[in-house]
């Protein structure tokens, strides 16, 4: 396998897909950690650079989300609409 030099890593709640590349930027590793499994797996592999994925659905719940959780639009019914006109 070729010298991994760098690795984005795919956060979820209990599976992480890990991406490796080379200095010519192919893909050498493509693997699925279970949240166990990831620490073990980094220190088996030689220093390399590391990219997060960060997104706000990954870093706070929508409840938490500051504007509150979205709510479908509701159209109000017009005088015209409830009168049969």
């Amino acid at each position: 396998m070729s010298e991994i030099r760098a690795i984005g890593l795919d956060l979820a709640k209990h599976v992480f897909q890990v991406h490796g590349i080379d200095a010519q930027g192919t893909t050498v590793l493509r693997k699925r950690l279970r949240r166990g499994q990831v620490l073990a797996f980094f220190s088996r592999i030689p220093r390399c650079v590391v990219g997060l994925e960060a997104t706000p659905s990954r870093i706070a719940p929508a409840s938490a989300a500051p504007h509150g959780p979205a709510r479908p639009v509701m159209r109000r019914r017009t005088r015209r609409q409830t009168l049969g006109s």
